[in-house]
């Protein structure tokens, strides 16, 4: 299975992909695209884009499944990201930096930076990043 999206309304996007980092990509174009419909301004985008890569790498690395599913949902004011796939993701809260000399483990750090607001979610009974944007 490669990356599937299916618009089920206007308002959002649902994205399903396995666990390959190949499909990070893929995941963050079709999520750019969404935002670049609902006219999302160059830095929202890039943001935003930003936590998609992020958030899936993490689930692709760190969860226990196969596959996943990015949901981003326009509202008036804001944009809501939510990454499912995330069970084995550890919650940032609470934990140190690791050390200059680490290659990874400042991805949640790096999204809520560039984010209004980072939770994790049960979704129909599977863990998920949700995070916000504002406009």
């Amino acid at each position: 299975m490669r990356t599937r999206f299916s618009e089920q309304r206007d308002d959002q996007v649902m994205i399903e992909f396995v666990a390959d980092l190949a499909e990070v990509g893929r995941c963050r174009d079709v999520a750019g695209a969404f935002l670049a419909r609902h006219h999302a301004e160059r830095e929202v985008s890039d943001d935003l884009g930003l936590a998609v890569s992020e958030l899936v790498s993490n689930a692709i690395q760190h969860g226990s499944g196969s596959s996943g599913t990015v949901r981003v949902v326009a509202e008036r004011d804001r944009f809501v990201l939510e990454v499912s796939g995330a069970d084995g993701v550890p919650d940032p809260a609470g934990r140190a930096l690791p050390p200059p000399t680490d290659s990874s483990g400042r991805g949640l750090v790096v999204v809520q930076a560039v984010t209004d607001g980072l939770e994790f979610v049960d979704v129909d009974g599977e863990r998920a990043v949700r995070c916000v944007r504002f406009r």
